[in-house]
């Protein structure tokens, strides 16, 4: 139960978040935007950690995987797919995003602990990598809301979702989850921030915008708090398979909001691209899924507000991470 309440706040909180960053930016600076949210959520996430007893990691190990998550998943793509949503519609961003969970699966067999990639997985792989093509077709079409440029930023914001995510996975980190989130929202953040005043980016009009001002509360509270803490609480107890479920769930969700909001539409090479990605991610779940999950994700959930001991830390990731 606990973990269907979890993917669904993943599943909702990421398909509605694609639509408020493509409202957001529009009138605010991308990787400025993307900064002011995640500082903005980091202290709500690390008051409710420090609520529910939950302390900062005191070993380096975790700091650095800590760190390492943020540099990923936050700071690259989240930053890339800000600056996508500039020239992108959201529904092909979320898209193309999807293709992160046939990402998850190859860098899930890589090492000593990788799972063994069969034939079937590979052609499930190939087939998901042919649609993510079919959908930059919109660029090749001279579609006016599509960019090359921001088809492959969300092709690499992809890829460093799906690296940071099995990073994780694999790295245990001694505190709680909202801790986690907390921690890596802050450090990710302070990098955007640098980067995007690095880059020249100012505020100029944008306090002027009530529409960017909304989208970046809606991101905070419901984008950030909620989805952040689902996603790094799903990052440690479930396999990549099964976390990268979402990533075929939020597209319809994106997809739907895009067309209901902003109009946009899909062409029907597209249309194929997105069943192509979407019946692949769906194929690569049930080829690499494993039975053992359920009772694992329970037991972790029981100690996600609390720093667990080193040794159940350890225990814990041995038995949930990606092997």
């Amino acid at each position: 139960m606990k973990l269907a309440v979890a993917l669904l706040a993943v599943y909702l909180s990421w398909g509605s978040s694609y639509l408020a960053i493509l409202v957001g930016v529009r009138d605010a600076p991308a990787l400025l935007f993307a900064a002011s949210r995640l500082l903005l959520a980091s202290p709500l996430l690390l008051l409710l950690a420090l609520l529910f007893g939950d302390r900062p990691p005191k070993d380096r190990s975790s700091w650095r995987a800590l760190l390492v998550g943020a540099l990923l998943i936050p700071v690259a793509s989240g930053g890339l797919v800000a600056w996508a949503l500039q020239s992108a519609a959201s529904g092909e961003a979320a898209i193309i995003i999807a293709s992160a969970a046939l990402w998850m699966a190859w860098f899930g067999s890589w090492g000593h602990k990788g799972d063994a990639v069969s034939l079937p997985l590979v052609a499930s792989l190939m087939l998901g990598l042919a649609g993510v093509a079919l959908i930059m077709s919109g660029a090749l079409h001279g579609d006016e809301r599509s960019s090359p440029a921001a088809y492959l930023a969300l092709m690499l914001a992809s890829i460093t979702l799906a690296a940071g995510s099995v990073y994780q996975k694999r790295h245990t980190v001694t505190c709680g989850v909202m801790m986690n989130a907390g921690l890596q929202t802050a450090a990710a953040g302070v990098m955007l921030l640098t980067v995007a005043l690095v880059l020249g980016e100012s505020v100029g009009a944008w306090y002027e915008s009530q529409h960017a001002w909304w989208a970046l509360a809606y991101l905070v509270i419901v984008g950030s708090v909620m989805g952040y803490s689902a996603l790094y609480w799903l990052i440690r107890v479930t396999s990549p398979a099964m976390l990268g479920s979402y990533l075929y769930v939020s597209p319809a969700v994106a997809i739907a909001l895009g067309w209901l909001f902003l109009d946009e539409r899909l062409s029907l090479l597209q249309w194929g691209g997105a069943g192509l990605i979407l019946a692949s991610v769906m194929a690569v779940s049930l080829l690499t899924r494993r039975p053992a999950i359920a009772a694992d994700s329970s037991a972790g959930m029981a100690g996600a507000w609390s720093p667990p001991p080193d040794q159940k830390s350890n225990k814990s990731s041995s038995a949930s991470s990606v092997s």
